[in-house]
């Protein structure tokens, strides 16, 4: 927030610098500060949080195996699994949705709106069948 004091590391390295050079310093100081880190703390950020799941998951379920159960490391691993899996169909189902919204009922494309309605439904129907056979998998146990 902005009633708390920021501990600025670099700006007291930059007060040891030679006045004669301050207009050439500066100019760099201010590209660090207010664009070089931010972008680099944004970065790390992101692929922190995308990765925080991962860590925890080889953590928990790889490292202390033996304190964990069978089943839970079971479905971690097929969670964890889906989720990479899964993501790139609900991309193309996305973009499938929007392509037949967006631009084929509003052209009068009627015949490749019958084709990608049923290519939508059927990675919807493949995406349930593989979470119904997990579940399937997860109730008998193994």
């Amino acid at each position: 927030s902005d009633t708390e004091y920021r501990f600025d590391p670099l700006s007291m390295l930059w007060t040891y610098l030679p006045t004669d050079i301050k207009y050439l310093t500066d100019k760099i100081y201010y590209v660090l500060t207010l664009k070089a880190i931010p972008s680099a703390y944004k970065f790390i950020d992101f692929q922190i949080i995308s990765l925080s799941s991962m860590l925890w998951y080889t953590f928990i379920v790889r490292i202390n195996k033996r304190y964990c159960p069978y089943l839970l490391r079971w479905h971690w691993t097929f969670l964890i699994t889906l989720e990479y899996l899964e993501r790139p169909f609900i991309y193309i189902q996305d973009r499938s949705v929007y392509y037949l919204n967006e631009v084929l009922l509003p052209n009068g494309y009627f015949i490749e709106a019958s084709l990608v309605t049923n290519f939508v439904i059927t990675i919807v129907a493949a995406q349930y069948l593989f979470i119904v056979l997990a579940l399937l998998h997860a109730l008998c146990g193994q």
